[in-house]
């Protein structure tokens, strides 16, 4: 009977933080939202400078800021299955978020224009 709950508790670990997180996420978009709309409805001028403020906006930071936070999680569980000898599950379970965390660290560097106005990472 142990060995049954390994798995589910295993996915749950994994699964429950990403839960948390998307919905904690959506949380703060609709209350993004609701200033928006509550500003509007006062009589206040929305700019698009507001927006872009209230907006989170993908820029190069954030995306290098994931990508090495995916990086570095990735490369501990993937010795860590390795010491154990369990090759599959370390290319499966470690692979997907290294590669994930290499391909933000490479829109960071190529995937946004040069533009004088714009904070670019060299």
């Amino acid at each position: 009977m142990g060995s049954d709950w390994v798995g589910a508790v295993f996915f749950l670990c994994l699964v429950a933080p990403v839960i948390v997180f998307l919905y904690l996420r959506h949380v703060v978009r609709i209350r993004r939202m609701e200033t928006v709309l509550k500003l509007a409805e006062h009589g206040g001028e929305v700019t698009g400078q507001m927006v872009e403020l209230l907006s989170e906006g993908s820029s190069a930071v954030n995306d290098m800021r994931k990508g090495l936070i995916l990086t570095g999680v990735s490369i501990p569980v993937i010795l860590g299955f390795m010491v154990q000898e369990n090759w599959s599950t370390a290319i499966f379970v470690g692979g997907i978020p290294l590669f994930a965390g290499l391909a933000y660290l490479a829109v960071m560097k190529y995937g946004y224009p040069k533009d004088s106005d714009r904070q670019v990472l060299d």
